[in-house]
């Protein structure tokens, strides 16, 4: 391999490395340590917060006017640095945890924080010089007809030196803040699509998808998958997770260096948040790497209980039948 690709792909995986390690967190505040070692600080301005004990941006909808949000971001080097700013719309990861970065984003998800913000906004390069700070100001358009939850990010990070050679890799760290728009109520319950499975690379996973606008929280996910011998093949459980509006993702409930034998499989997963809870059953048959999912439909308990009472009902009037007409008979 040419050292040029090496270098190449050291700068990829020491991104995606540093990203999940510092994107995930919304704080300002814990993540201005690190930026300090770059250099570089962001500071969020929060106003007319709905929760004040935050530091996102976290807001109500307006239906009559702009929201501006803004950020202080500083070049404390003696070096002038290219910034680039992002507006991402939140994604659901494949670990069920909400992503407001441009890294790692599933495509699958409804990029509904676009229709409220202004195209030449959603991205921007800008130069510091040395010692400067610069106030940037994001504008969110009214929202006449939101119902739900919006939830989206801010990603702050510098601009790759394409022209360094002399380094096998360049320390990239992403700077991310939430927004978070609540709209009107949505009365409904939450509605969970649990669709088809996957089998690639040896991983197992089913594609679940949030169909109401509102991010699902505080969230606990267990699953068993046995085989057709009814033995346990994998399970797990899982709690705090998050599904943010409209999320789709796909969910292991597989992974292995041990690659599935051809067979038939039955999974049992339940989700809960709160008083909601979802669950599905489904049968996988695996041939050649080839797989088949159906959907097991197990009987309601208080249908179970009716068909009781009625196959109860119906049996005492039998026997009572039976025993009047033996009477009868005695009589005669």
């Amino acid at each position: 391999m040419e050292e040029s690709n090496i270098k190449k792909i050291a700068t990829i995986i020491s991104i995606v490395i540093l990203s999940v390690l510092f994107t995930i967190n919304t704080n300002a505040k814990d993540n201005s340590y690190y930026y300090n070692k770059t250099n570089l600080t962001v500071n969020t301005i929060l106003t007319n917060q709905k929760n004040k004990k935050v530091s996102y941006f976290d807001i109500n909808s307006n239906k009559n006017h702009i929201r501006k949000l803004k950020l202080r971001v500083t070049n404390k080097s003696k070096k002038s640095k290219k910034i680039i700013i992002k507006i991402n719309n939140s994604t659901t990861t494949d670990n069920v945890m909400a992503n407001y970065s441009n890294l790692g984003n599933n495509e699958n998800n409804k990029n509904e924080l676009n229709k409220y913000t202004y195209e030449n906004e959603r991205y921007q390069e800008i130069t510091l010089k040395r010692k400067e700070s610069r106030l940037i100001t994001l504008r969110i358009k009214p929202q006449k007809h939101l119902v739900g939850d919006i939830l989206g990010g801010i990603d702050i990070s510098e601009k790759p030196n394409n022209q360094n050679n002399n380094k096998n890799f360049q320390n990239i760290i992403h700077y991310t803040t939430a927004i978070y728009i609540h709209g009107k109520r949505y009365d409904s319950n939450p509605n969970i699509d649990f669709n088809q499975t996957t089998y690639k690379n040896k991983n197992l996973a089913l594609n679940i998808v949030n169909k109401a606008p509102i991010l699902i929280n505080h969230l606990s996910i267990n699953y068993i998958l046995k085989d057709k011998d009814g033995h346990n093949v994998s399970q797990n459980y899982q709690e705090d997770k998050q599904i943010t509006p409209n999320g789709n993702f796909n969910y292991s409930i597989y992974k292995d260096e041990h690659k599935l034998k051809n067979g038939t499989y039955y999974l049992n997963l339940t989700m809960s948040s709160g008083k909601n809870k979802w669950e599905t059953n489904k049968k996988i048959e695996i041939i050649n790497n080839k797989i088949i999912t159906t959907n097991i439909h197990p009987i309601n308990q208080n249908i179970l209980l009716a068909i009781i009472l009625i196959a109860f009902i119906l049996l005492t009037i039998i026997i009572s039948l039976i025993i009047k007409n033996k009477k009868k008979a005695v009589s005669k």
